[in-house]
């Protein structure tokens, strides 16, 4: 039984070293899903639950002291650690996120309301609303990684479809989410469109960020764009490979005028391939789409639809 416990002891103070470490290297490339990003962020609860778990259990002066107590230390403790570790982060070419300060706290009070002995001493109903609010909280936190996962699975599914906009998570493969909306009042295809606002300024626009990148198979990319004013309206659309340098003759740009009402485009993967001066784009890793405008001087709306690729 002591070898089992002693065995548990270092296998919970190397995951604690280990979750330190990963603090600072390692991590999601930026060919990443969202799902490893929303996942990797879950270590923060992981490591400060672990670690709070273990700072009670073996420091006695800690140790000995009532829950309460306890709680007040190690919610200090992780305050401290918390806010420190997101400064050195920064000196590491990692960005800080007080986000994560969130998920540590978090982590600290999983280890209170469920591992910690002196939990037990606390009266019962006090515990149990103690443990729900803990446990909504982790649901709260962990709900984006299972949306991005059911996400990924319908994209996998959906494609050579990139996006049409009949499954309720799809805004979240978009970059600007502020500006868009998913609508039900017009679409070219199935039953919904994205409504995105173009606000006043020198660039305007919304990424699809987030969708299977190896269009290496098809020959042509098709999407739909209405426009719901009486004046045409110049739309920019760019489309970038993981090779991208971000210089202007690195990728695929071009400028369509957008009449009112439906306006259905197709551009040819030779066209998107050949666009960099110097290079040919790589087809197997497209990472990015953007539809944007140029010096708009007052608020539009557009409704984008059917983003897919055809033979």
């Amino acid at each position: 039984m002591e070898k089992i416990r002693f065995l548990k002891n270092m296998l919970l103070y190397a995951a604690v070293f280990t979750g330190a470490v990963l603090l600072f290297v390692g991590g999601p490339g930026t060919d990443a899903s969202r799902s490893a990003y929303h996942f990797w962020n879950l270590g923060h609860i992981i490591l400060f639950a672990i670690l709070c778990y273990l700072v009670i259990k073996d420091v006695p002066m800690i140790n000995r002291s009532g829950f309460w107590k306890q709680l007040l230390i190690m919610f200090l403790l992780t305050a401290v650690i918390g806010i420190l570790t997101e400064v050195v982060q920064g000196k590491y070419d990692r960005s800080p996120d007080i986000k994560d300060i969130v998920r540590d706290f978090l982590g600290s009070a999983i280890a209170l309301a469920f591992f910690v002995r002196s939990r037990r001493n606390l009266a019962r109903p006090v515990l149990l609303v103690m443990q729900v609010l803990v446990f909504l909280a982790f649901i709260s936190e962990t709900y984006p990684l299972g949306r991005d996962l059911v996400d990924e699975t319908i994209a996998r599914s959906q494609f050579p479809v990139l996006a049409d906009f009949e499954t309720p998570f799809e805004t979240d493969r978009w970059i600007e989410k502020w500006r868009m909306e998913r609508d039900g009042d017009i679409a070219r295809h199935g039953d919904y469109s994205l409504k995105a606002a173009l606000i006043p300024a020198k660039y305007s626009g919304i990424s699809l960020r987030y969708f299977p990148s190896d269009w290496s198979g098809y020959n042509y990319l098709n999407f739909s764009i209405y426009n719901p004013d009486t004046d045409t309206l110049k739309i920019i659309c760019r489309i970038h490979d993981r090779e991208h340098n971000n210089a202007y003759s690195d990728r695929f740009k071009r400028a369509y005028k957008i009449k009112p009402g439906w306006n259905d485009i197709r551009i040819a993967m030779a066209d998107i391939r050949t666009a960099p001066r110097n290079r040919i784009m790589d087809m197997h890793h497209v990472k990015g789409l953007v539809i944007f405008t140029v010096d708009l001087h007052a608020k539009h709306f557009i409704y984008l639809d059917d983003f897919h690729l055809t033979l």
